[in-house]
């Protein structure tokens, strides 16, 4: 048998008929297995884990191994419920996928109906934990349905499970048992007893073997160390490393781990895959990894060390390759992939110690390379990392004849060349619009729309969005000849795309609707009274300073852009702006906060501006141009998001197009201190000092001066007024 090879080449292993045979008589021994078990099998065979407990142990011990006829999950539950399935033997990989599935259905049940799951289950659990009887596989009838009735229990094993997993998975009522082997030991040594399994421990040493740790005396952790009639007769035609790990007849296994009261063993990680900082820290990857992983965004990600240049030795920083969850953005209507990546983390890098942060990414569109078993090849992660960050370059593909047919199709030839054309690079059918071509949700839109114009094309507005919602060039080619099946008029070459136009339409019905510019008598007097109790409730608990009040424009339309920390900074804004002005403000913000059902009533009575910003750009962009028209202000935070550390970050090109095609003014604004009263790694606020600074209102053509004429002019407007905000904070 070969080793995984996660860290290094493959070894051959040399296992012996008595080393299998030893390992086949302690699992019947512990009682894990019983002759009438029906075990269903999908692991590779020529793995030792996979042979050894779901072939040979069945087999000798007389029970029954079912083979489904695909890996499909369709395929695989349905071979488990015909079957009377009793254990499913599987790897971490599986039951996380498994996991994800359930959490995906579970939070798609309505808010009572979910509440009632919840508050059943826990009690459920209590029972459990307390009796041993086991509700949750009633309350979870309909999970359970799908693995069919007899189910004793799930087994893991090839890597480590996550704890979390196998603790919602007992919570669904369900048994998870982990287990613990390697190839060297023929192969399992460990595994958690039926009846009182440990969630995050691989269990007790099985019958006829032995484990030590092998530590000094000031540590708790140590080297594995294993002794048995299962070790293995050595590596072949490897007789150094064959001495270097098998000492006294103890084998080193080469995992760290300890023991705690009851003889539980629990690992934390591989000696070889620990990674030592130049300040002499060190770091599991993969705990750092389980943690990063709670963002439902990222589907694999795998930490390595980036080690510093020039005269300095060690490790400088961690990176990470990161493979994204396409579905879950595309549920989500999230199209800046890497901004949202950074933001989740970020967010998820405020949790731990400064020296365990990642600090730089790549994203991978194919998936991580892994072992049979699900153990990510670490000895391959730096050259694919260091290939992700070169690969620019055009790329030699191959075409299917569904790829030939859409690319020789008359519109798909006049959009490609549009595409090049614009994008001023070689642009292949397989592209992905923003990992390969750079494009942001801004980008899309103007290509979308310049393309649009190009083809000469009109499109309703759900065909927009699902055109805006294309992930690669195929993808939009396809949706292209979709709209488009016959040949095109001739594409409209003299014709380019103008936002100004653009922005001058009214937006849909649907955004009108929540923007009330004449609200009656009852709505005024609400309003007025919203308005004083927020300028209340931020003097009690903010104690607000206010300087330059005086810098507020008196008559006319304008734009306010602050920076952006909390969830509470146009509650600040609106108390620091005048009563008058406060009145006739409305605020842009995400309908994901601002369309909540405990604050939908309020949009059109608090001048709130709901928008998917991602998805509907030019929606934002529009409905903000149209509230300006009829003399009302806006406040715009032109960061996007909220910032991580408190420091003013990039303002987005959409700033810029508003404020050069509408002609106003726009008013940069400073809040100090609310990243001190609410950041973002905290659940709630705390009363904090907060100073808002309202700078000198600034045109257009104060925003552009000095320009080199080969910038852009949305860009310059908007770096240069973050520019302005950076100066206020430091005059502050």
């Amino acid at each position: 048998f070969y080793t995984s090879g996660t860290t290094d080449l493959p070894k051959a292993v040399m296992l012996t008929h008595s080393n299998l045979l030893s390992n086949f008589n302690s699992l019947k021994q512990s009682g894990i297995l019983r002759h009438d078990d029906i075990i269903i099998s999908i692991l590779p065979l020529h793995h030792a884990y996979p042979f050894t407990v779901t072939f040979l142990t069945p087999l000798l011990i007389g029970a029954k191994i079912v083979y489904p006829s695909s890996l499909a999950s369709e395929d695989l539950f349905d071979s488990m419920r015909k079957n009377n399935a009793t254990i499913f033997v599987g790897v971490p990989q599986i039951f996380s996928l498994m996991r994800r599935s359930i959490k995906e259905k579970m939070n798609a049940l309505s808010g009572l109906k979910k509440t009632i799951a919840f508050t059943l289950s826990k009690i459920a659990l209590l029972i459990r934990n307390s009796t041993g009887i086991n509700l949750n596989k009633y309350i979870f009838s309909a999970i359970h349905k799908k693995f069919g009735p007899n189910l004793r229990f799930l087994a893991s094993g090839g890597a480590r499970l996550d704890a979390e997993i196998a603790s919602d998975f007992f919570s669904w009522g369900f048994t998870i048992l982990e287990g613990y082997g390697l190839t060297e030991t023929s192969p399992v040594v460990t595994f958690n007893p039926f009846k009182k399994a440990k969630f995050g421990s691989v269990g007790k040493p099985i019958p006829q073997v032995e484990v030590k740790i092998l530590k000094s005396k000031d540590e708790k952790i140590g080297e594995v160390a294993i002794k048995g009639p299962n070790v293995m007769a050595g590596y072949y035609n490897m007789p150094r490393q064959t001495k270097e790990v098998i000492k006294d007849g103890w084998f080193l296994s080469g995992d760290l781990g300890y023991f705690d009261k009851e003889g539980y063993l629990y690992l934390t990680g591989r000696k070889k895959e620990i990674i030592v900082l130049s300040s002499g820290k060190n770091i599991n990857p993969e705990e750092l990894e389980r943690h990063y992983l709670q963002s439902p965004f990222i589907k694999e990600l795998c930490v390595l060390p980036i080690k510093a240049s020039g005269f300095i030795k060690g490790v400088e920083h961690l990176a990470a390759i990161i493979v994204i969850d396409e579905e879950f953005f595309r549920a989500k209507g999230e199209t800046n992939i890497r901004d949202k990546v950074k933001w989740e983390l970020d967010s998820l890098s405020t949790h731990i110690p400064t020296y365990k942060r990642i600090r730089g990414f790549v994203v991978n569109k194919d998936e991580l390379p892994r072992t049979r078993l699900g153990k990510i090849m670490r000895h391959r992660i730096e050259y694919l990392y260091a290939e992700l960050l070169q690969n620019n370059k055009p790329k030699q593909e191959y075409l299917t004849q569904e790829d030939i047919n859409i690319l020789y199709s008359d519109v798909s030839k006049k959009a490609l060349n549009f595409l090049k054309e614009t994008l001023k690079r070689e642009v292949n059918i397989n592209d992905h619009l923003e990992l390969d071509l750079g494009l942001d949700s801004l980008g899309r839109v103007e290509l979308f729309l310049g393309l649009q114009n190009h083809l000469n094309i009109e499109i309703s507005d759900d065909e927009a969005t699902d055109f805006f919602m294309s992930n690669t060039i195929k993808e939009l080619l396809i949706k292209l000849k979709n709209i488009m099946p016959g040949i095109i008029e001739t594409a409209k070459e003299e014709k380019s795309f103008v936002w100004k136009e653009t922005l001058e339409e009214s937006p849909p019905k649907n955004i009108l609707d929540k923007i009330n510019l004449n609200p009656g008598p009852l709505n005024i007097l609400i309003n007025i009274i919203a308005i004083s109790f927020i300028k209340l409730f931020i003097k009690i608990f903010f104690f607000p300073k206010v300087e330059g009040r005086e810098n507020l424009p008196k008559n006319g339309s304008y734009l306010i852009c602050p920076n952006h920390t909390t969830y509470l900074d146009g509650l600040f804004i609106l108390a620091a702006l005048p009563f008058k002005q406060a009145r006739k403000t409305y605020f842009v913000g995400y309908s994901v906060f601002f369309e909540h059902y405990s604050i939908r009533w309020l949009i059109k009575i608090a001048h709130l501006i709901p928008l998917e910003v991602s998805l509907n750009l030019v929606e934002a962009l529009r409905a903000c141009s149209y509230v300006l028209r009829h003399s009302k202000s806006v406040c715009y935070f032109p960061e996007g998001q909220r910032s991580i550390d408190g420091e003013v970050k990039e303002f987005k090109k959409g700033i810029g197009i508003l404020i050069n095609e509408q002609d106003i003014p726009v008013v940069p604004v400073y809040i100090d201190g609310a990243f001190r009263a609410w950041p973002r790694h905290r659940k709630l606020p705390r009363p904090a000092k907060v100073k808002i600074k309202i700078g000198k209102a600034l045109t257009p053509d104060k925003l552009t001066e000095g320009t080199p004429k080969n910038e852009e002019t949305f860009e310059t407007i908007a770096k240069n007024l973050r520019n302005k905000v950076i100066n206020l904070q430091q005059s502050t």
